[in-house]
């Protein structure tokens, strides 16, 4: 893919007699929000490992802005911002301390420095608390400037490990906002490990889903909660007497795929999302008392435990 900043082709990794990764393949598109995601022993680990070239895949190639992470130069490896789940910060230091050391390690002028520390973190909510020990932070506030450190080189491609992991939802809400202005504000490329379906759902554009080491499923979220482009609707009607009605007309239109009635509403199953407005015109002709209707979308999550579930 021309226009990947990460590509990934039949990578397998073996640890301790057993295939960590087996033939691996995927590409994350430049300026891409892209979401790993997979139970524990699922290799999401092991295969960040690989990209950021702190170990090497036994098989198969790995291409991070166009080279091996493995033999990348320098310039390449400046282009690359990460924050693991175990932040590093040094809790004696101060919020500016900790991104001043990560800042004269990527060779920034003290004039260049001290500009781009006090902007980063203004961004992230901490100006307030430049001067204070990280060790009287909140896990949030720990996050935010975790973040704030990975952005000070000014990186192309951002690794984040877990980056909403047990904050609350305020700390979600913030971590969630910033991720998304990285992306479509300043066209970071940004790669997710997580376990935290409802956020991965509300921020990535791509996903890839793992199990026992192996690929599942991946493609745009879009088109894997919505698979075939098929669309199901809730309908409520106004008397429960037209039920037996709905039921004798669904059964005579092609369009409908399959439906079921629960209680006091129907299920119905389309062919496609276009098909939804001909549905609703046909019930009004057929003089069918519609009291509401909703359409149903498959979750990430309905989508990651039917893959993930043990049999």
């Amino acid at each position: 893919m021309k226009n990947s900043i990460i590509e990934v082709g039949n990578v397998t990794k073996v640890l301790g007699g057993r295939a960590v990764l087996s033939d691996i393949n995927f590409q994350v598109p430049k300026g891409s929000v892209f979401g790993i995601l997979g139970p524990n022993g699922s290799g999401k680990t092991t295969l960040l490992r690989i990209l950021l070239g702190l170990i090497k895949p036994d098989t198969g190639e790995v291409m991070v802005l166009g080279q091996n992470p493995l033999s990348m130069t320098r310039e390449n490896k400046n282009g690359i911002g990460f924050v693991l789940e175990d932040h590093g910060l040094n809790e004696r230091l101060t919020a500016y301390q900790n991104i001043d050391f990560f800042a004269q390690v990527y060779g920034l002028t003290k004039e260049k420095r001290r500009a781009r520390i006090l902007d980063l973190l203004d961004r992230v909510d901490l100006s307030a608390y430049i001067k204070k020990p990280v060790g009287t932070f909140s896990k949030g506030m720990k996050q935010r400037l975790s973040l704030a450190r990975a952005l000070i080189h000014e990186p192309r491609l951002l690794f984040l490990d877990e980056p909403t992991s047990n904050l609350d939802p305020e700390g979600t809400v913030y971590i969630r906002n910033l991720i998304l202005r990285l992306s479509t504000e300043e066209g970071i490329t940004i790669y997710i490990n997580s376990h935290d379906l409802d956020e991965v759902e509300r921020i990535c554009t791509r996903i890839v889903i793992m199990k026992h080491g192996n690929i599942m499923l991946q493609g745009a979220i879009a088109d894997l909660l919505r698979p075939n482009n098929q669309t199901t609707i809730e309908i409520k009607l106004e008397e429960s007497e037209a039920f037996p009605k709905l039921v004798n007309l669904l059964s005579s239109l092609s369009y409908v795929t399959h439906f079921k009635i629960e209680k006091d509403a129907a299920f119905i199953e389309l062919t496609n999302d276009s098909l939804r407005v001909t549905l609703i015109n046909t019930l009004a002709q057929n003089s069918i008392p519609i009291k509401e209707i909703t359409q149903i979308k498959n979750s990430l999550e309905d989508v990651y435990l039917s893959i993930v579930k043990e049999e």
